[in-house]
Order: structure tokens, then C-alpha cells, then sequence
């Protein structure tokens, strides 16, 4: 005769089936979860770099002949900038007098035009303009 399993390993086996089916459940809600948070409520999973560079490289093509050569001071939207544009400008996190010595881009959001507020003596021209709802400060 064959020997009956205890009825605790038959509580055993139930459990494991409803464990394997949380963790099934688990791995397919999560993903979806976040995949929904990020599409309608982080800005930075949709957020355009690429047409943005585009829109503000036709505007500095426009209104200088030099080499864009630097991007400040926000990581995140000057980083954006520079690796979007051919010519890979260095991206400054912090303001000093080594960045306005070259053409640049100062990109902000939700600053206004108190961004080209600068009083460095060797600025020439300095330049504001709302670009895809950015602040973009032109310096050449």
C-alpha cells in the first residue's frame, strides 16, 4: 500500500500554487503600473530633447555665426541640449566667469527672463527668448 501524504502537505501544495500566482500577478502589475505613472504623470519619460535642441539651434544659427561651445547650468536641460546637438557644447553646472569666455546657452524652466541677468563686463550680447516653454538665454 502506498503511504497518504499528511493533510498539512496538502496545505503545503495549495499554498505554493497561490504564492506562484502573486508572483505572476506581481510581475505583470507592476511593469503596467509604472508604464502608466510614467506616460501621464513623469514629464521627463516624454519630454522632447531632441526637437527641443533642434528648435534652439535654428534660433542660435539665427542670431550668431559663432560655434555654440557651452550649456548651463541646469544638469538636466543643459544635458539634453548638449548631447542632442552636433556639436556636443560643454555643459556647465555652475556659473562663472570661464563660461560667458566662449558662446553659450543658459536653459531654465520656470525662471523667466531674470535668467540673462548676468553682469559679467566682457558680455557682448545677450539675448532672451521662450522656446518650447523653456528659458533659453542666448550669450555670444
Amino acid at each position: 500500500p502506498k503511504p497518504q501524504n499528511p493533510s498539512y502537505l496538502n496545505n503545503l501544495n495549495l499554498s505554493k500554487s497561490n504564492f506562484n500566482l502573486f508572483i505572476i500577478l506581481l510581475l505583470i502589475a507592476y511593469p503596467a503600473a509604472y508604464s502608466i505613472r510614467s506616460v501621464y504623470f513623469d514629464k521627463r519619460v516624454g519630454y522632447d530633447g531632441k526637437k527641443i535642441a533642434e528648435d534652439i539651434n535654428k534660433e542660435w544659427i539665427s542670431l550668431s555665426k559663432s560655434e555654440l561651445k557651452h550649456v548651463g547650468f541646469s544638469e538636466w536641460y543643459a544635458g539634453n541640449l548638449s548631447y542632442h546637438l552636433k556639436s556636443r557644447p560643454k555643459v556647465f553646472l555652475e556659473d562663472n566667469e570661464n563660461f560667458y569666455k566662449q558662446p553659450a546657452i543658459v536653459i531654465s524652466k520656470g525662471v523667466g527672463p531674470s535668467l540673462c541677468n548676468k553682469n559679467y563686463k566682457n558680455l557682448r550680447n545677450i539675448i532672451y527668448k521662450k522656446i518650447d516653454d523653456h528659458d533659453v538665454c542666448f550669450i555670444f
